[in-house]
């Protein structure tokens, strides 16, 4: 009977037994949260730095505009602290100058307008660009050469918690 037992192939330890399955599980279960909840802080993110860092949500964030306030059809990025919005039909009313009142709209361009920085923050082949007129405007080089220019927004839409 011992040289049956010495034949037997030696367990050290279980995989299919229920408390591995169990660990395994939950840590899934974990991992899936964790990644839900970062993407759900930047839903058309990450927006990733010259080092391809992922940018800090209170630095560079990009979302859809609140359907409380009909805004659902408006993009809005906020850039370090200054909010922009992609309002091609006007939803949001018009847009002025803090600095001039000037008015302010969003405009597409077939190629990227002179006198334009790139700041190496990028998605999906966007790219953000900045020129003198920041903070009135954000552009977003597009992957097909386009550029948006984006005109600053203020947040007018009255909710119960900030963004």
């Amino acid at each position: 009977m011992a040289h049956m037992d010495a034949a037997r192939p030696v367990r050290l330890a279980s995989r299919s037994g229920p408390i591995p399955v169990l660990i395994r599980r939950a840590a899934v279960v974990l991992v899936v949260a964790l990644l839900s909840g970062a993407c759900g802080l930047n839903e058309r993110g990450p927006w990733l730095d010259a080092n391809g860092n992922q940018m800090r949500g209170n630095d560079m964030i990009e979302f859809d505009g609140f359907a409380i306030c009909d805004q659902t059809q408006v993009l809005f990025i906020q850039f370090f602290g200054d909010r922009y919005a992609k309002d091609p039909i006007g939803i949001l009313g018009q847009l002025e100058s803090l600095e001039t009142g000037e008015p302010l709209s969003f405009e597409l361009f077939d190629t990227l307008p002179d006198g334009l920085t790139g700041t190496d923050i990028t998605h999906a082949g966007r790219e953000i660009h900045v020129g003198e007129d920041r903070p009135d405007y954000l552009y977003v080089r597009l992957p097909s050469g386009e550029t948006e220019r984006w005109p600053r927004a203020e947040d007018t839409c009255n909710r119960e918690e900030p963004l």
